[in-house]
């Protein structure tokens, strides 16, 4: 049994840097920081948990964008309104 365990631990440790640096990295997008990305060189097996969460990334920076374009059209729309209201239905 103990030498199952010290070769899994023997296997895994190359591993162990890059993928604190991917845990690092999302404790960062955790607390806002959403220009943190992963640039950890994984090996290949790997290397597809670093894609995946740098595209994860790119999504919610997309979305947080799309979002911000929303409510600033939504503002633009409710000034409008007012205005609208100020000018034209002017009260009596």
């Amino acid at each position: 049994m103990f030498l199952v365990i010290l070769m899994g631990g023997m296997i895994c440790q190359p591993d162990q840097p890059p993928l604190l640096e991917l845990v690092n990295a999302s404790r960062e997008v955790a607390h806002g920081n959403l220009a943190s990305g992963s640039k950890a060189s994984f090996q290949r097996r790997n290397a597809v948990l670093t894609e995946n969460f740098n595209r994860m990334i790119a999504s919610i920076q997309q979305s947080h964008a799309n979002l911000i374009k929303a409510y600033d059209n939504t503002l633009e729309g409710w000034a409008k309104a007012i205005a609208y209201e100020i000018t034209i239905l002017k009260p009596i």
